[in-house]
C-alpha cells in the first residue's frame, strides 16, 4: 500500500475516533441523501423517518455536524438537508448542538472535504 491508499488506512480511523461518533458525536461531510446521481425520494425519505424517530433531543453532550456543497452532486443535497435540518430543530437542536453548513462552490470530493474537515472537528471537540 502506498501514497494516498496508506494515508487512509492510517488517517481514517483517527479520523474516525476524532469525529467522535463513538461518543455521541458526529459528522457527516457532504452527507449523501440523494442515494443516486440523479433526484429521489425513495431512500431519502426511509433516512428521514430513520431519523426523525431515533435522533435524540439535545444533552449537553452530542454534537452534529452536516454539510454541502453546491457544484457537482452535491447540488444535488439542498432540498434534502433542508429536510435534515428542519427535523433536527424540531428536535431541539440549537447551534450549540448542530452545526448545519452549506460551503458555495465546493463540490462532492476528497479535496472539498479535506479543506473544511477542520471546521467539523473544531466543532465537534469543542468544549471538552
Amino acid at each position: 500500500m502506498r501514497g494516498l491508499g496508506a494515508l487512509r488506512a492510517m488517517a481514517l480511523p483517527a479520523l474516525a475516533m476524532a469525529m467522535g461518533a463513538a461518543a455521541g458525536r458526529a459528522a457527516g461531510l457532504s452527507t449523501h441523501w440523494a442515494t443516486a446521481f440523479q433526484p429521489n425520494t425513495t431512500l431519502p425519505l426511509a433516512a428521514f423517518g430513520y431519523l426523525r424517530d431515533r435522533l435524540p433531543p439535545p444533552d449537553g453532550v452530542r454534537r452534529l455536524c452536516m454539510d454541502h456543497g453546491t457544484t457537482g452532486l452535491d447540488a444535488l443535497y439542498a432540498p434534502h438537508q433542508a429536510f435534515v435540518n428542519e427535523i433536527v430543530r424540531e428536535r431541539g437542536c440549537g447551534t450549540a448542538d448542530s452545526a448545519l453548513r452549506v460551503f458555495e462552490g465546493t463540490g462532492h470530493s476528497e479535496r472539498a472535504w479535506g479543506a473544511r474537515v477542520h471546521l467539523a472537528i473544531e466543532f465537534l471537540l469543542a468544549g471538552r
